[in-house]
């Protein structure tokens, strides 16, 4: 296959983006642990305050 000829056929193959974000990848208690293990974060003082923030009111 020439390189003009691969180029149209990848331009035409449907795309996707896929990517995942690790907080929403990982456990919250492995989360919880690395926040601890690292030094904290002050925003999430505790495992309960960390898990409120994953309740999604909205998804705007």
């Amino acid at each position: 296959m020439k390189t003009e000829e691969l180029s149209a056929w990848l331009a035409g193959v449907p795309k996707l983006e896929l990517h995942l974000h690790l907080e929403g990848a990982i456990p919250l208690n492995a989360l919880w642990e690395l926040i601890q293990k690292y030094g904290g974060e002050p925003s999430v003082p505790t495992f309960e305050s960390l898990a409120d923030r994953f309740q999604f009111r909205n998804f705007a």
